[in-house]
């Protein structure tokens, strides 16, 4: 999403997210989780200043988390 009034759209068209968030979305619900976070909704990707701003918040994130899904070897992420 690239840019901000996207990020906080509330209905996201599944059909229309790459195969690992679709992927991501599937493994959730196997293992019970309703709370998803993917970086690339929430960080805007073409702005370093909000990379920034939101790196420092990450801990967080993780901190709370009950899974870490990492696609680190994909293009579509």
């Amino acid at each position: 999403m690239a840019n901000e009034d996207d990020r906080f759209q509330k209905d996201i068209d599944l059909e229309q997210v790459p195969p690992t968030v679709q992927h991501a979305i599937q493994v959730s619900g196997w293992v019970g989780v309703s709370w998803l976070w993917i970086d690339s909704f929430y960080i805007i990707q073409d702005s370093s200043a909000d990379w920034k701003h939101e790196a420092l918040q990450m801990h967080k994130v993780y901190k709370q988390g009950f899974l870490n899904i990492s696609a680190d070897a994909t293009v579509d992420a």
